[in-house]
Formats: structure tokens, C-alpha cells, sequence
């Protein structure tokens, strides 16, 4: 049953990602990944949304930025 929840949020992250507000896609998973501190399987989830999307950051510096957030979930 908590997959299919962590499934949904999920969906909510890659919506603001791969929208025009990224910005509000990565604290919203900040804020999932610090309400499910223990779930790997949502860390890892939005952590590879992290990684997909840091492609459409304006500049290489932001693009790194979230990497980084990518490495530093676990």
C-alpha cells in the first residue's frame, strides 16, 4: 500500500519537474524525502527524478546543484 502512495507522490514531483516550475518539484520532494526519512524506495525514486531532470536546469551550475541533491538524499 505504500508503494502505490510513494507511486503518487512521485507523480506530483515529476509534474512540477518536468513543468515549467522545477523549482517547487525539488522542495516538494525535499519535503517527501524528510516526512519519509526512512524510505529508500522513495529516496531513491526522487532522487532519479533529480538525476533526469537536472538536464533542464538554465545552466551547467544549476544542473549541478541538483545532482548534488541527488547524492545527498541517502
Amino acid at each position: 500500500m505504500l508503494t502505490k502512495r510513494y507511486c503518487c507522490l512521485k507523480k506530483k514531483c515529476e509534474a512540477l519537474l518536468a513543468g515549467k516550475e522545477m523549482e517547487k518539484g525539488i522542495e516538494l520532494g525535499k519535503k517527501y524525502i524528510e516526512k519519509y526519512s526512512s524510505s529508500y524506495f522513495l529516496k531513491f525514486m526522487i532522487g532519479f527524478l533529480y538525476n533526469m531532470y537536472s538536464w533542464r536546469s538554465k545552466n551547467k551550475a544549476a544542473a549541478d546543484k541538483y545532482e548534488l541533491y541527488d547524492l545527498n538524499i541517502y
